[in-house]
């Protein structure tokens, strides 16, 4: 699938993970996609569309995380695709949080 067609697909997205100059597209169906595109190019197509970047090589869909008040004093976040981990960055905690409630 090419990175256009994931783009118009971003409701779909769960979250994005960087592999080196690589990145990973993670579905919300369980499909990953890997493409030649650096996260910062992620980043920048779906400014718009409440991703947010919570870690130098996470970016996530804010849709689809969930989090009860216990885990918000937590460093970690859960997302929905597997109940994978993803880490908070200690410097953007308290952005996400911002982000988060809004």
């Amino acid at each position: 699938m090419r990175s256009r067609d994931i783009l118009r697909m971003y409701n779909q997205i769960s979250h994005i993970t960087a592999d080196s100059n690589y990145s990973r597209v993670y579905l919300t169906d369980g499909r990953m996609f890997l493409y030649g595109k650096l996260l910062l190019h992620w980043e920048a197509e779906l400014s718009g569309f409440n991703f947010f970047r919570i870690h130098k090589s996470h970016l996530v869909n804010m849709d689809h995380v969930k989090l009860a008040p216990v885990e918000l004093a937590q460093k970690t976040i859960r997302i929905p695709v597997k109940g994978e981990l993803l880490p908070v960055a200690r410097r953007i905690k308290p952005a996400f949080l911002t982000h988060f409630k809004s």
